[in-house]
């Protein structure tokens, strides 16, 4: 790959999750929330109806791609804060995003007959129910 290509990626890097707070041209890591564990689909401010995670998926993959980008250029640096919002992820993703039976974040009153996709906003939650 040539030095331009390469450039321009490393540029889109620090665009997406700039690591350092002296970089003045992006801010650190632009929507991801270190404390909630993912990204926030507005970025970091309030939105009307407060902040979103969408897509999990578009988190996880983003992420992913920075980890095999830091992988194939050998910066390990990049690569170990891909795998730790990796890891820091799935924990969040797992609690609070994908409910599996059992789970107690649900109201208690739910039956095990139902499965609920949960849409997480920092204000509420709102819950789309179907019958398993």
């Amino acid at each position: 790959m040539a030095h331009s290509e390469r450039q321009w990626v490393d540029n889109l890097v620090i665009d997406y999750a700039n690591p350092s707070p002296q970089g003045k041209s992006f801010p650190i890591h632009r929507s991801f929330y270190w404390w909630s564990g993912h990204s926030w689909a507005k970025g970091l401010h309030l939105s009307a109806d407060g902040k979103d995670e969408e897509s999990s998926s578009k988190d996880y993959h983003s992420v992913y791609a920075i980890k095999l980008w830091g992988n194939a250029n050998g910066n390990q640096a990049m690569e170990a804060r891909a795998n730790l919002q990796l890891a820091i992820m799935k924990r969040a993703m797992n609690t609070y995003i994908l409910v599996h039976e059992g789970q107690q974040v649900e109201p208690a009153h739910e039956t095990l007959r139902t499965r609920s996709l949960v849409f997480r906003l920092s204000t509420k939650l709102i819950m789309q129910r179907t019958l398993v």
